[in-house]
């Protein structure tokens, strides 16, 4: 089992990744809007989900003895966009050309960088896989 902060470790990193990269990682990613195959269940792509799981993201890692005010407030920056996201055309940030071409995904990709320098963190590929990352973070 992992802890919390494995877990949220692994999705910035997941975030930091160049976007082909990410897809490699997350496969079921689709290609196109239309696309209604979807992995694990769900009903809407998973990179959506995967963006979700980063909602308060700033207070669970925020309890971390290590973690300095500046890390929360990167956190909290990171968290705030993803969102902003989320609540403007979702379906327009869940396939793969907007992962690897859109402004917004290669800010979230500088912040999740910025986010792990601030915690000391190497910006490597994630450490728990894709099949079990999705998995906790619909829970």
């Amino acid at each position: 089992m992992y802890s919390t902060k494995q877990l949220l470790t692994s999705l910035l990193q997941f975030f930091a990744m160049n976007g082909d990269a990410q897809i490699d990682y997350a496969k079921g990613i689709p290609s196109t809007p239309g696309e209604l195959n979807f992995p694990f269940g769900l009903d809407h792509s998973p990179l959506l989900e995967l963006a979700n799981g980063c909602h308060n993201i700033a207070r669970a890692l925020a309890i971390e003895k290590e973690v300095t005010s500046q890390a929360v407030e990167v956190l909290e920056e990171f968290e705030a966009v993803v969102e902003l996201m989320l609540c403007h055309h979702p379906v327009d940030y869940g396939i793969a050309d907007s992962l690897r071409n859109s402004v917004e995904w290669r800010l979230v990709r500088k912040l999740s960088r910025s986010c792990l320098q601030e915690l000391g963190i190497a910006p490597a590929h994630p450490a728990i896989t894709y099949e079990e990352l999705v998995p906790f973070i619909m829970d």
